[in-house]
């Protein structure tokens, strides 16, 4: 199976968004997993970097062993792109990943600034909150910062944004950090 087959598979799932086959696929293939993140790496034109990234939620949510080791790809990924759908997706990757402390520092800060730009969707700044519970967690003295930062950027955001601030104060007070 080449790199075009893998797309193939992306395009596919664009148009009929049957993510349990196509996670399957992956658990019973986890090398190819590889090539999903080349896509988004590679910043593939629309629609593969969107979707790719995409599916890749998709194994992480249904199995995180098997994207645990991207952890740090998914890091640089942040860091890299610009796409707001991409951002998002990857997020919720490495929200549902054990933390590591590869780039920790920076990478805390990032999620502080997709929160402060009021360019980003909100599915940004919500995926953002639910990252920086793991920093709260391990860093209790941020708490008053995050929240602050969440509180000061709160004007005018949706109710998804605010919903999203109460879970984020749930999951805070929780001995497991996401669900």
């Amino acid at each position: 199976m080449n790199h075009s087959t893998i797309e193939k598979i992306v395009l596919e799932i664009r148009n009929d968004r049957n993510f349990d086959r196509y996670t399957e696929f992956f658990k019973e293939n986890p090398t190819k997993i590889n090539e999903l993140v080349d896509i988004v790496v590679g910043q593939a034109h629309y629609p593969l970097e969107e979707y790719a990234s995409w599916i890749l939620v998709h194994i992480s949510k249904d199995n995180p062993s098997q994207t645990q080791q991207f952890y740090p790809t998914f890091v640089d990924i942040l860091f890299q792109s610009k796409n707001q759908s991409v951002l998002r997706n990857i997020t919720c990757c490495i929200n549902q990943l054990q933390s590591t402390e590869y780039k920790e520092s920076e990478l805390f800060d990032l999620f502080l600034s997709f929160i402060k730009d009021h360019k980003n969707k909100v599915a940004l700044h919500v995926y953002s909150m639910y990252a920086l519970v793991q920093y709260v967690k391990k860093y209790p003295e941020l708490k008053t910062e995050i929240e602050d930062t969440i509180t000061h950027n709160s004007k005018g955001k949706t109710a998804a944004y605010k919903s999203a601030f109460k879970k984020f104060q749930y999951l805070i007070t929780k001995k497991k950090v996401i669900d």
